[in-house]
């Protein structure tokens, strides 16, 4: 026969289960401006029936409240860390994308910013008016100024591409820290969680909930994925122990955390002969595991988030980088491997004009290792274009050696200078500008100071070339 309390012990489990649900709610609202917290419930069962030994068998005895639970699904968590490391990248591309919309802006108004089409045409209407007089030095002088007006766009264009990209590259180095303070935090937690939950009933809820906002901001900052496993008896794989082993792992696949312990990420500026553009800033920054010094890969396919933003802005070449097919290594007058001549297919490579590589002490990568080198030329035969390159002798700058087996294995590999970088970034615009100004330049002079220049009605047009930069391999203008 049941208790003559059953029925009152059953009714006080029910309040106890209602005022738990008045706490939480309480809470809830409580934490309604709170960033990262969960919406929380009671987590309740039936409590055991008791048998009454009567012909209607058992009586319920109320209702276990076991305690309270996160309103929070993986699913959709995976879900928002996809798209938040989306939004990070694109967000990071905007930004900077609309910088160089400024920097090439041509604005008319009462406080006009001067662009390129308003300097360029200022400078063709100078142009033409000397061309009708030609006996006045003054008109002269004043097409001289406009083509130093051009000139000073330019290079003020250029020292503005070059200080956009040491500040991405300074927000590199920010995002890098982030990631690795996020790193300690996450491991510290883990720690923290399975403390607080060793006896298997305490969910450590505002734990769980500060774990996962970290999660949230590193989405942000680069593609993640978790794993949570209970740790189980190594004999007995269906034994738990206690506690969960909480893996984060970032670009693509990589372990950034695992358990209590965790990965740094460093950042290793390029020495001023590791260049892979010509017009790159001194000290850019490639990413690596502090650990195994490997490379993070931030330009691989999988990659997202705010880093994969900003070192796509800081050297997307729209897939315009160096590569090509190694022709043959052949032996310098020392006696050493240090010739390579490259084979190249591209068209954009058969151009001198659209070339991005630096002339001089430039970072090329043979197979799998990297070498400097110190100047290259090109030859183009009209069916076939080859680069041949001169590997630096300096030991410092190659402690590698190319020997007579390693030049045999070489053969018929691949050969590149940077990545192929599939964004229009700062290395893009750059190129842009380079090429319009060889192309102009060449052809202007061509017409007005070659040697043997004629213009367009045969007449000789021999003289002084007016537009020169210096080579600075030869040193000569």
């Amino acid at each position: 026969m049941p208790s003559t309390f059953l029925g009152l012990n059953t009714s006080y489990t029910g309040l106890v289960a209602a005022n738990a649900g008045l706490n939480i709610t309480a809470n809830n609202i409580s934490n309604i401006e709170t960033e990262g917290y969960s919406r929380q419930v009671v987590n309740q069962e039936a409590a055991d029936a008791i048998r009454t030994y009567q012909s209607y068998g058992c009586v319920g005895s109320g209702v276990n409240t076991l305690g309270a639970e996160r309103v929070r699904d993986l699913y959709y968590d995976e879900k928002f860390w996809n798209n938040n490391s989306k939004l990070g990248e694109f967000d990071k591309k905007q930004y900077y994308a609309a910088i160089i919309e400024t920097y090439l802006n041509d604005t008319r108004g009462s406080n006009a910013v001067k662009g390129f089409t308003t300097i360029f045409n200022e400078y063709a209407n100078s142009l033409q008016e000397l061309s009708t007089h030609t006996g006045d030095s003054s008109y002269a002088s004043q097409f001289i100024g406009k083509a130093e007006n051009l000139c000073e766009y330019f290079r003020l264009l250029y020292n503005n591409f070059q200080k956009m990209q040491t500040d991405v590259n300074d927000e590199i180095k920010i995002s890098v820290e982030e990631i690795n303070s996020l790193a300690k935090e996450i491991a510290s937690l883990n720690k923290q969680i399975n403390v607080a939950e060793r006896d298997g009933r305490t969910t450590a809820n505002e734990l769980r909930d500060k774990r996962d906002l970290m999660i949230d901001q590193l989405s942000s900052i680069i593609d993640v994925s978790v794993d949570e496993q209970v740790i189980t008896d190594e004999s007995n794989s269906e034994n738990p122990i206690g506690g969960t082993n909480f893996v984060v792992k970032i670009a693509g696949g990589q372990t950034l955390v695992d358990g209590y312990s965790y990965r740094e990420l460093e950042c290793v500026p390029r020495k001023d002969y590791q260049k892979v553009n010509q017009n790159d800033a001194l000290g850019l920054y490639d990413v690596q595991w502090t650990d195994t010094s490997e490379d993070l890969g931030i330009h691989g396919l999988s990659t997202q988030g705010e880093l994969k933003g900003l070192f796509e802005m800081r050297d997307g070449n729209n897939g315009e980088a160096f590569n090509g097919t190694i022709d043959e290594i052949n032996k310098d007058t020392a006696g050493n491997y240090t010739i390579v001549k490259v084979k190249v297919t591209d068209d954009y490579l058969k151009d001198m004009s659209k070339i991005t590589m630096p002339l001089t002490d430039g970072q090329i990568t043979l197979g799998c290792d990297k070498f400097i080198y110190d100047s290259w030329e090109m030859e183009n035969t009209g069916t076939e274009c080859f680069y041949t390159f001169h590997l630096s002798a300096d030991t410092y700058k190659n402690p590698t050696k190319i020997d007579a087996a390693a030049a045999v294995k070489l053969d018929k590999q691949t050969a590149k200078v940077g990545e192929k970088v599939e964004y229009q970034g700062i290395p893009y615009y750059m190129e842009q500008m380079n090429e319009w100004v060889r192309d102009y330049a060449y052809n202007f002079n061509k017409l007005y100071g070659c040697d043997n220049a004629r213009d367009y009605n045969e007449e000789n047009r021999k003289g002084a070339e007016f537009f020169t930069g210096v080579n600075t391999v030869t040193g000569e203008e």
